[in-house]
């Protein structure tokens, strides 16, 4: 809840977990609310059917997702790869998500030989649910993930704009001659090439740094709201001042 607006805001996450259901409400109702659907039961808040069904075909990644946080729970899989069930797998494919980043710090006196625990335990539990799960070892792997033939949902100069995080400050995309620029430092300053949907790879000017995915995430409005930039932060939209003109 913002509690200056008094307005609740909806996480990308829980729009995708309510995503499932909006199908049903899609096929329900089809003509009594003109290709708005409300998908939380305590949101008023109403989303277009292409809103909807963007956020159901495209890839997403959760970058800093384990798959439990209940390392016991966890711990029984790994030793019992047959003790994960169905029923296990399901919350994670009604997530939404599609590829996950197991983002788990490795330390200590003996970091090398838990860092090799930890991906043969990880390695056994993948091939023992091949049917389900896939290792992504390498970047083509992400490149299969991705939805050909799509296109952004709003012009490119639609993107351009000032963005700003409490913590990490001021970015600013810009568009020229057809391309997106992402800028919030000399070294974090990178063209954006459309990935599929709303997603764009960005292509670092330091080459130090590796190529990510940034997502662009549409209002109710199907205006932009935010540029999430994985390992970063989510940049809100500044809005536009308005122009003044002085009289004299």
């Amino acid at each position: 809840m913002d509690s200056k607006s008094g307005r609740k805001t909806v996480t990308r996450r829980g729009l995708l977990k309510a995503l499932a259901g909006a199908g049903a409400v899609i096929t329900a109702a089809p003509m009594t609310n003109r290709g708005r659907y409300r998908i939380f039961a305590g949101s008023p808040v109403e989303y277009s059917a292409r809103a909807i069904d963007l956020m159901k075909r495209a890839t997403v990644i959760d970058m800093l997702s384990p798959l439990a946080i209940n390392s016991q729970k966890q711990a029984k899989w790994f030793a019992d790869p047959d003790s994960f069930t169905a029923a296990d797998l399901q919350p994670y494919k009604d997530s939404g998500i599609n590829i996950f980043h197991i983002a788990v710090g490795l330390g200590g006196p003996d970091a090398y030989l838990g860092a090799l625990r930890f991906f043969a335990s990880w390695n056994g539990f993948i091939a023992h649910h091949g049917e389900y799960l896939m290792r992504i070892a390498a970047a083509k792997k992400v490149e299969d993930e991705r939805v050909k033939g799509t296109k952004p949902s709003l012009p490119l100069e639609q993107y351009a704009g000032a963005y700003a995080d409490e913590m990490y400050g001021e970015a600013t995309v810009t568009e020229a001659e057809g391309k997106l620029v992402f800028r919030y430092s000399p070294a974090f300053t990178g063209e954006l090439e459309h990935w599929n949907y709303d997603t764009f790879r960005v292509k670092w000017a330091n080459p130090t740094v590796p190529e990510g995915l940034v997502t662009f995430t549409l209002n109710a409005q199907g205006k932009v709201e935010e540029i999430k930039v994985p390992g970063m932060a989510d940049f809100k939209r500044v809005p536009a001042r308005p122009t003044t003109a002085t009289v004299r």
